[in-house]
Formats: C-alpha cells, structure tokens, sequence
C-alpha cells in the first residue's frame, strides 16, 4: 500500500512525485502516471466501468474509443484494440481536472458487464500507457489533490461498507464534510489563541505574562469541551463485529432465538437434542453495531463424539466472546457452567407462568448472574428488548444528526488533542510562562491536524487505504 515521507511532498504540486513503502524503501508508484482500474465488481452484470486517471488520461481514452467527446456529457462510442478490432460499443465520459473524483483528467468507460471485455480494455490501456491502480489510488489522490480530506477519504470506505440506514447517513455525514467542518472550525479557533501566543515572543508590546488571558482560557475550554463530547460518543467498537454466543442445554430455545433476531430462519430447529454441533456464526447489524452471533450445541453431560467435541467448542466460543448469553428453560432449567461470564435470559417465555419467572429470575440472583429478561421465538416476546438491551451503549444514545466518530485512528487523534489541551489548561492556572502553554496548545492543534490528513506520515495513509478496493 502507499506511504510517503510527508503530506506536504504529496500535496505541494506533487514535488516530489513518489510514494515510498518504507518496507522496502523503493518508489512504488509516481503520482503523474495515468492509472486505470475496473471501477465495478468482477463478474458478469448489465455494465461494468472502467476507470482511467491522470494526465493521459483523456489521450489513452481517445486512443481506445475515438470521438469528438463533450465534458462530463455521455458519448456513445467503439473500443477497438491494437488493429483496430471492435472490443465492445461502450459509454465514455471525460471529467476534466480539477473538478473530478481525484482533482486530475478521469475517463470512465461503461462497457457491457462481460469480465474478459473488462480484461481487454484495461488491458489495451496499459499498453497505451497507463498502469493499474493500486488498492484506493483514485481515493488517494483525491486526498493528495485537496478534493477531500483524510476522514472524507475514509469515510468513502464507510459508505461502501455500510449495511443499513443507520450506517449509511453516518458515513455520508462525515463524507460530505460533516466531522471535516467541525474540527476545522475548532481547529481555526484553536490557531487564532496559538498565534497570538506566538506573537508575544516576537513582539514586546504582547503580554508575556504567566498563563493565557481569561479570554483564551475560555475558548480552549470551550474546544476541549466539544472535543470530549466527540469522544464520549465515538463509537469505535462499531468498525468490529461484538461476538455473542448463544449457549445453554439442549432445546432451550437458541436457535430459536437466533432466528428471530436475525428475522429469518437462518438455523435449523429440531425437537431432538444435538441438532446443533458445530458453532454456526450468523453477522447482522444493529444501528451502528455489527453483530457476530454464534449458536452453539447444547450442553449434557451424556454427549459424546461429535456431540461432545461442538460442546468443547461452545465452551471456547464462550470463553472467547465479547458477551456470552446462557439461554434457560423454565421447565428443565440448567445453569451455565462455573468459569464462564455469562448472562442469562429466559427462554420459552410463553411457556413460563409469572410465578415461575419470579423463581428462576430470584434464582439467577442469588447465584450472582445478570438476567437479561425473557424471550419466546414463538410469540416474539422480549426479542427486540433483548436486542436494545445487548445494544445499550453502543449506540442507543447517539441522536440522529450527532457526528459519530467510529474509526479508531480519529479516536487517538481526538484523545490526544483533549489530553493535550487540557494539559495547556493545567499550565496556565499554575502560571506557566506563555512560550510553556503555547507548546501543549501548538501539540493539540497537530493531533486535530493529523486528524485531517496534514502532516501525516506514510504509515498512517498505509492503514487509511489498506481496505479500499481497486477502482475506488
């Protein structure tokens, strides 16, 4: 993937024009090379796009598909190859720099959705001169160019990845600047206090006086106090799936439950005991939260062989888990084994009288267990509460519009601005001299900064870009 020595090497006119892997200290790729990538899926489908970037750009799309071409307007046109062979009839429309994705000259091709048409014209255009993008180029120059900034750039991912509504406005929210403008705004506030304290050195007609003015100390106050609120409601456990295994004894209900959370039957149910053996993983999402939730087979002591063996690997699934969740029956009720975290809830619930629910929840108390409620898969009862109980704290008190901070290099870079300001703070009600509190300010302003992408360093664009796809 990409690094360099500088975002300033990158984005001051692309001075220096290489990118370094410091794996192996060799230039990689050069960012006035013309680069092309499928911009779609592999496979067979309706259209596929191929995408081309860079100076050349619009020459090697001219060499491919001849025509009089308007920007930004389709034009029908042939792709031929190298004698002049019809590869396909295809859509071209050219997007001048800098008002495009990455801020240079960017063709793109709809061709029919044939993978092997695909593999000619990206082909044919590396013969005409470019070369295939890296994983997220197109994105990385567009961070390079100033068309977006770094959380932009990685909110791009965020949109790709999103799998419900929940995610999808919280993604496009920080694409379209949301996080962007916020920490630009505090960032201004914050340069305007440094800059005045920088001035104090230079100019003796400035205050060089202990600590900072009341007027500064109340506007790094109020930054710190936005700052914290970004960081109490980031979420950055949401980027990961939280694990929840099901476990319990046999025809308590957790496949059951399993499929009435997910909403469809995603796990056979039986009446005889071990249907279940091995653990099977069912991914969903909640909100903001990705779940893993795993049932697994039921617990009795006669299992044996392959029975025994999905027992041992529900015991380490459980062991392993961000949440273990013991499902009881209120007939025949079973309490997990000793050496387990587990919560417990309730199974069968529309089998269960409100006396016996009183006596097993009593019961779970005493043992020292946290009850979770009650569910009955077949009436529907407690599956949702159990689903906003497990979510609690995740994301139930974000409001819609809060900006939501859910990757954990945002995080770092906010708690080290917080402990950084809070610092400067410290100094200046202990009469630190201005030159000492202006240094913990100047520190704050890097770390908000490098949050959005200035002075960051190659190995930190290596992990922004890791994930992204070829073609985007």
């Amino acid at each position: 993937m990409f690094s360099a020595p500088s975002l300033a090497a990158l984005a001051d006119g692309f001075g220096r024009d290489v990118l370094w892997r410091p794996a192996v200290q060799e230039p990689i790729a050069t960012m006035t090379d013309t680069i092309v990538a499928p911009a779609t899926a592999p496979g067979e489908a309706a259209v596929a796009v191929v995408r081309l970037s860079g100076r050349d750009a619009r020459v090697i799309a001219q060499a491919l598909a001849p025509g009089r071409r308007q920007a930004r307007v389709m034009h029908r046109a042939t792709v031929r190859d190298a004698e002049g062979a019809r590869i396909d009839d295809a859509l071209v429309v050219e997007m001048p720099g800098p008002r495009s994705y990455t801020g240079e000259d960017v063709v793109e091709l709809h061709l029919h959705g044939s993978r092997f048409v695909v593999e000619q014209v990206v082909a044919r255009a590396c013969a005409l001169g470019a070369r295939v993008a890296e994983p997220g180029e197109f994105t990385l120059r567009a961070f390079t160019s100033g068309r977006m900034d770094l959380t932009q750039a990685e909110a791009v991912i965020d949109v790709l990845a999103a799998t419900n509504a929940r995610q999808l406005a919280q993604a496009n929210a920080q694409l379209g600047g949301a996080l962007s403008e916020r920490i630009g705004a505090l960032l201004t506030r914050l340069e305007e206090v440094v800059a005045e304290g920088r001035a104090s050195f230079d100019f003796p007609e400035y205050d060089t006086g202990a600590g900072l003015s009341a007027a500064h100390v109340e506007v790094v106050a109020e930054v710190v106090a936005e700052l914290r609120g970004l960081v109490e409601r980031a979420r950055p456990e949401a980027k990961k799936a939280r694990t929840v295994v099901l476990f319990g004894a046999p025809n308590v209900g957790k496949s059951s439950l399993l499929n009435a959370w997910s909403g469809t039957e995603r796990v056979l149910v039986d009446d005889a005991p071990g249907t279940t053996r091995d653990p099977i993983e069912v991914e969903m999402t909640e909100g903001l939260q990705r779940w893993s939730v795993w049932d697994t087979a039921g617990f009795r002591a006669e299992a044996v062989g392959l029975e025994a063996r999905g027992i041992a690997l529900a015991l380490e699934r459980a062991r392993a888990a961000d949440l273990a969740v013991w499902v009881l029956a209120p007939d025949a009720p079973v309490w997990p084994p000793e050496g387990i975290e587990a919560k417990v809830v309730g199974g069968k619930a529309d089998q269960a009288s409100v006396s016996r629910r009183t006596l097993l929840e009593a019961e779970a108390q005493k043992r020292g267990l946290a009850w979770l409620g009650w569910v009955s898969a077949r009436t529907g009862e407690g599956v949702a509460e159990l689903r906003s109980r497990l979510s609690r704290g995740v994301d139930n008190d974000v409001r819609a519009g809060d900006i939501v901070v859910v990757r954990e290099r945002q995080v770092a870079e906010l708690r080290e601005a917080v402990q950084a300001l809070e610092l400067a703070l410290s100094e200046s009600r202990a009469g630190a001299t201005v030159d000492v509190v202006v240094a913990s300010l100047e520190a704050g302003a890097f770390a908000l900064g490098r949050l959005l992408g200035r002075n960051v360093d190659g190995a930190v664009l290596d992990r922004v870009f890791a994930d992204f796809c070829i073609g985007k």
